[in-house]
């Protein structure tokens, strides 16, 4: 079936009636097929579409991260706004509000520090987990409501990938053990009961986007409740956020990056170990170099 003509079926069930003036594609459509489609008056959506059973979970979960982020309200901090989510036989698009992108500046990604500490301030209870499992990637990702933060981070986040590593034969013998020793050990460098808060879940710096007006967005949520130093280990594992974003954060939140190192790289190790499953041993090397340094503390 070609894309378009399930497009223009996904855009009427929001009533839009009149064929698109143009259909393009997007880059960043890894895992779905991902369409920016142009309507009359210099108006624009955004079409996600996925044709196979998983796909269509994972875009189910990406809109319920998305209406969660939204309805925090968090001033100074843009979310794609979900227009609808069209279900056939054939397949599921997500259909969002378009956001023009821009170029990145310094007030940029001040204002983005200042808008994730707020966002993480937001009252959500004292539970870790989600009203739904979703996607990291395209791994799924158990939510299970839990009182004690470390029991779920072993249970929910630790174990589900290292039977996933372990049953696709990711992991030698010394991986294993490397990564049952700091298992045993969380509860030595994350606190059992943080403050719960908002989670993206899944902020490196390609899913920050930032826009023409001089916002900023955060896309492509894996959401959850939780601590909110998870959300600043991912930010600075990969690269490609400055500093100035880390200590408009900081600042904003009263708290030191130094003084959270082994906390921060406890969910960084997460995301490594996720990456191993998602794009094989090329991430093996810094799986085992991150577990060794913890283990040092």
């Amino acid at each position: 079936m070609a894309v378009p003509s399930i497009i223009r079926r996904a855009l009427e069930t929001i009533g839009i009636e009149d064929d698109p003036t143009e259909i393009e594609s997007l880059s960043g459509g890894c895992i779905h097929d991902v369409r920016r489609v142009r309507l009359g008056d210099d108006h624009s959506i955004v079409c996600k579409c996925s044709f196979d059973p998983e796909g269509a979970n994972q875009l189910h979960s990406e809109r319920s991260g998305l209406e969660f982020l939204a309805s925090l309200g968090v001033s100074g901090l843009m979310i794609p706004e979900v227009l609808g989510l069209h279900v056939e036989s054939m397949g599921v698009v997500l259909l969002m509000g378009w956001l023009e992108p821009g170029r990145a500046c310094d007030g940029g990604w001040v204002d983005l520090g200042r808008g994730l500490a707020a966002m993480h301030s937001v009252d959500v209870g004292q539970r870790y987990g989600f009203h739904v499992d979703n996607h990291i990637g395209s791994t799924p990702q158990i939510n299970d409501w839990k009182d004690d933060w470390v029991v779920f981070n072993k249970e929910c986040r630790f174990r589900p990938q290292l039977e996933l590593a372990r049953k696709t034969g990711l992991l030698g013998s010394d991986e294993n053990m490397l990564l049952d020793q700091v298992i045993d050990r969380l509860g030595d460098w994350i606190p059992a009961r943080p403050k719960a808060s908002p989670l993206h879940g899944d902020l490196w710096s390609g899913n920050i986007m930032h826009l023409a007006d001089g916002g900023v967005a955060v896309i492509d949520p894996a959401c959850s409740i939780g601590d909110a130093w998870a959300d600043v280990a991912m930010m600075s594992l990969f690269g490609g956020v400055p500093r100035d974003c880390f200590d408009a954060y900081a600042a904003a939140r009263g708290s030191d990056l130094h003084d959270m190192q082994p906390r921060l790289m406890v969910y960084q190790l997460y995301q490594v170990l996720n990456h191993v499953n998602l794009f094989g041993s090329g991430y093996l090397q810094q799986l085992t170099s991150l577990a060794s340094r913890l283990l040092t503390f």
